[in-house]
């Protein structure tokens, strides 16, 4: 064969695998990307970590696809939401991020209560949630009677948490603007960078939550699971750098941060009620718990706000760590905050009195 034959052949082949290799490179994203909406996938994923937790009596991170479960709340969570019958907004910090779990709870109930908590945030940057939701097109589109928010809350949003938190989820992929003083607006992103960059996230996610799955089943065979043990002591400890010296001064800031969201919320005629989360008796030897239970008694009492007090609600070997729970805590939180949701959407209509 003459040498510009074989010459041009050479290039139509590597023209020809260089086509192959990049429908593979697209199939295969495509594939995948198909799969991260895949709820049978996903339910799968999730009832692996679930097993686990349940085995450990450590945390169940329902964090789906993203890196946290905050950025689902945001990024999934919130867009899917129907406002048009109203609903039960339940707000915290990580304890009630990590705190709930609908997933086999009755549809119409999933459909109307919502865990719109973000992990490390403060009472000032719950109240900026408050005001963005409400200023969200058509969240108050029932009316204002038929939507209730209820802040399941505790001392742990006095502390330190990382202050940087709060505002990178916001703006994690371009979609909202964050700024200390005038909390969470939309932002005007490219809608196709938004979309390339959650598809980006959503893969990513899938794939670390398949290889997390597989070290599951892979440890279990060689070991047995290692079941958390609590330490009051450490717990303790630890707690009090979070809180620092100034948390008396922070208590009284956040209290004032509290009393102004319940006065925005009763001018828009818009219901709210106040959860104490569960303690471990470990709160019992450091002042914080029972100093903010008093603060926040008084404010609740002040403002005419329900107060449910669930801080005795469950038993130490509920809790994964000093404050977050394990699968039995969030089953049994997650029926006591039914209990108040449920009837609230029966006398609003949302649900059949029945």
């Amino acid at each position: 064969m003459p040498a510009t034959e074989s010459t041009t052949v050479v290039a139509v082949n590597d023209r020809s695998l260089a086509v192959a290799m990049l429908l593979v490179v697209l199939g295969t994203s495509w594939a995948l990307l198909f799969a991260s909406y895949d709820p049978g996938l996903a339910g799968m994923l999730d009832d692996c970590a679930l097993q686990e937790s349940v085995a450990t009596k450590r945390v169940f991170d329902d964090r789906g696809y993203f890196p946290n479960c905050s950025q689902r709340m945001i990024y999934e969570d919130l867009p899917a939401i129907d406002c048009s019958h109203g609903g039960v907004y339940v707000l915290g910090t990580s304890n009630l991020v990590w705190g709930t779990n609908l997933r086999h709870r009755d549809p119409d109930v999933k459909r109307l209560v919502h865990n719109c908590g973000v992990a490390a945030s403060t009472h000032d940057q719950q109240r900026q949630l408050v005001a963005h939701l409400v200023k969200r097109p058509g969240f108050l589109a029932a009316g204002p009677e038929k939507t209730l928010f209820l802040l399941a809350i505790s001392y742990h949003s006095v502390g330190h948490p990382d202050p940087a938190y709060f505002p990178a989820c916001w703006t994690a992929y371009g979609q909202y603007n964050y700024d200390t003083r005038d909390g969470i607006s939309f932002a005007s992103p490219n809608p196709l960078e938004l979309e390339y960059s959650l598809a980006r996230a959503r893969v990513a996610g899938l794939l670390q939550s398949v290889r997390e799955c597989a070290a599951r089943h892979l440890k279990g065979l060689v070991r047995e699971p290692s079941i958390r043990e609590h330490s009051a002591e450490t717990y303790n400890r630890l707690r009090e750098k979070f809180m620092q010296d100034d948390w008396r001064d922070r208590l009284s800031a956040q209290m004032a941060e509290l009393d102004g969201l319940f006065r925005e919320l009763r001018q828009l005629r818009v219901n709210v009620a106040v959860v104490l989360m569960p303690q471990g008796s470990w709160e019992e030897k450091v002042p914080f718990e029972r100093t903010y239970t008093l603060a926040i008694s008084d404010l609740c009492h002040a403002d005419d706000v329900p107060l449910h007090d669930f801080s005795s609600l469950l038993e130490d070997d509920d809790f994964a760590d000093s404050n977050h729970l394990n699968p039995s805590g969030v089953d049994k939180l997650t029926g006591a905050l039914l209990e108040i949701s449920v009837p609230f959407l029966k006398g609003a209509a949302a649900l059949p009195a029945g």
